[in-house]
């Protein structure tokens, strides 16, 4: 259980052993009844906290540089690296967060040279070569001169072939305004599906539509030492590490330099207590308050801004994002996502009040730079609470995973690496039966569709639901527990059933028979690029015959395809694909 929410079970605990829990929902009940601002009830919220010495448990979470741990940690890497583990990519993260750790230049150069020897044994030659480089450059001792010498020449004699990734682009005419979207796109209203988006042209199966790069984006706590926190790209051979703080690593000093202006000035002293306390669904929260914070000069001024935002309900349409936008701007879209305050329980809400508090105690209490800056009055501190509040809501609803491809053989496997806040995908309405996918490059966001979309649609992406893995009325449940919809897409009010009970029409083609291919050969760019190319044309053709059997396997071929294209293959994928024999 993670920290915040034991935090939380805590509390209720301890209130109904108080027989405290039926005045304090009476309380706060009142409070909306009211209509009384949302940093009126965090900060009742916030006083039982203290009262029951809670938010004790948030003290002493940081933890400084320290060649002990640091040594500690490399001994870890040495451990996964050994012949009897072979945990390549295990040994990778442990030898960077002994990086980071790092208190002595020594210490820091170690850690990269036995980096460079994980890069190598895993063929990633230029990327040990580079590794190589940087631990000379940190001061390796004398007595590692002769190993990376050796292992410099072995990566000098490999020959590299290394294949170019697909860089994806929208493949029709562009919206000259908004350069990230196709210009058949447009946003519609009305009382049924609320804000929503159609295409005015017909789109073919397998085309890129949107390249979004988000407002504001984090890694997930298991990734945080083999990607950039800034750019959150996948490479390990060029990290190096936050010189203050044990937990943050860039792969270049532009994003170290990027990243510093845009939100780690605020949480460098404060980074370990983040993730020890919260999961990525409420690290964004943070990370997109800090980020809205800094796109202005002043709380006043930003409060002021929020009122004429609140009012307008501009989206990512209302703007120009051809030229210069101002950060407002580009934040503006994001604030008026849909919080459903209106549709939440009591029960929903006093678990983000708890929420709220710890993220403001760590904020105000131990984030110094923050409250120097923004913390300035009293208004300023309730700006901040209800700022919290707010993206707690719209966070569980319209923040979205960031993923690579999915290992095969293991289906249960994790995919994500992070959460992004985007103004356009948010938008997009969600269907048991899809008809466009997310493809994650870096922090861009590629839509691309699956199934023909005729002029006048609706674009429809999949909020975790789909018809072929789940009943309808499981789905139903669960879109209005989440969503605070009940869904009534096609698939729901035809009841398409699942992948199982499907029809597989004789006289139809099976599209990509991945079942038929070796699972190293699967992931391969010859394999992508024929099967990317079949898959599309079959969707094509036959997609008026939705929903049979080949034509959902078509669609999860053309996701599959098309993340290998675009070299979407994590490390630890590539370490497995490695050990299987040629």
């Amino acid at each position: 259980m993670d920290l915040y929410y034991e935090i939380y079970e805590k509390l209720l605990h301890v209130m109904k052993d108080a027989n405290r829990l039926e005045i304090m929902s009476l309380n706060l009940l009142q409070m909306r009844q009211k209509k009384l601002p949302n940093c009126i009830k965090l900060d009742y919220v916030y006083e039982l906290l203290k009262e029951y010495k809670l938010l004790e448990i948030l003290d002493g979470l940081e933890e400084a540089k320290n060649d002990a741990k640091s040594e500690e940690y490399r001994q870890q890497g040495n451990s996964y690296f050994s012949l009897k583990s072979q945990k390549y990519v295990e040994a990778l993260k442990a030898y960077n967060k002994s990086i980071c750790y790092a208190e002595s230049q020594e210490n820091l150069a170690i850690g990269l040279a036995n980096r460079s020897a994980v890069l190598c044994e895993l063929k990633m030659f230029p990327e040990c070569l580079e590794s190589i480089r940087l631990a000379r450059a940190a001061g390796a001792p004398d007595r590692l001169r002769e190993k990376l010498e050796r292992r410099e020449e072995k990566c000098q004699q490999e020959e590299l072939c290394e294949e170019e990734a697909l860089i994806p682009k929208i493949e029709i005419p562009v919206n000259e305004k908004i350069p990230f979207l196709a210009r058949c796109l447009s946003l519609k209203t009305n009382k049924q599906f609320g804000r929503y988006v159609i295409t005015e042209k017909d789109i073919p199966a397998g085309t890129v539509i949107a390249m979004e790069e988000p407002f504001a984006k984090i890694l997930i706590n298991s990734e945080k030492y083999l990607r950039c926190a800034n750019c959150l790209q996948e490479v390990p051979h060029l990290l190096m590490p936050c010189t203050s703080c044990t937990q943050t690593m860039f792969c270049s000093k532009v994003c170290q330099e990027e990243a510093q202006r845009d939100f780690h000035h605020y949480e460098c002293e404060i980074s370990r207590s983040l993730f020890e306390v919260f999961d990525q669904a409420l690290l964004i929260v943070i990370r997109t308050v800090i980020k809205a914070f800094c796109a202005f000069p002043d709380p006043a001024t930003m409060a002021k801004e929020i009122e004429i935002m609140d009012k307008e309900q501009k989206t990512v349409f209302s703007f120009d994002w051809s030229g210069n936008v101002s950060s407002c701007e580009r934040y503006t879209p994001i604030h008026t996502l849909a919080t459903n305050e209106n549709l939440r329980g009591a029960d929903d809400l006093f678990k983000k009040y708890t929420f709220g508090c710890l993220m403001y105690h760590i904020l105000h209490g131990f984030s110094h730079k923050f409250r120097e800056r923004f913390l300035t009055s009293h208004a300023a501190e309730n700006t901040v609470k209800n700022l919290i509040f707010r993206h707690l809501q719209t966070a569980s609803t319209n923040m979205h995973s960031i993923h690579v491809i999915e290992d095969t053989a293991n289906p249960d496997s994790s995919t994500d690496f992070g959460v992004a806040a985007y103004a356009f995908h948010s938008l997009v309405n969600h269907s048991c039966s899809p008809n466009v996918t997310r493809i994650s490059v870096g922090a861009v966001s590629a839509m691309i569709t699956i199934k023909n979309i005729k002029a006048g649609e609706q674009v429809l992406d999949n909020y975790g639901y789909h018809h072929s893995l789940m009943e309808r009325h499981m789905r139903q449940k669960e879109t209005k527990r989440r969503y605070h919809f009940v869904c009534q897409c096609t698939a729901c009010q035809k009841d398409y059933p699942l992948y199982s009970a499907l029809s597989m029409p004789i006289n139809i083609p099976e599209p990509l028979p991945l079942h038929n291919q070796t699972r190293k050969f699967q992931y391969s760019r010859e394999f992508a690029e024929k099967g990317f190319k079949k898959v599309v044309d079959f969707i094509r053709e036959f997609s008026h015959l939705y929903p049979i059997m080949q034509l959902c396997c078509a669609e999860e071929g053309l996701k599959f395809c098309f993340n290998i294209l675009c070299g979407k293959i994590p490390l630890h994928l590539r370490e497995q694909l490695q050990k299987i024999p040629k």
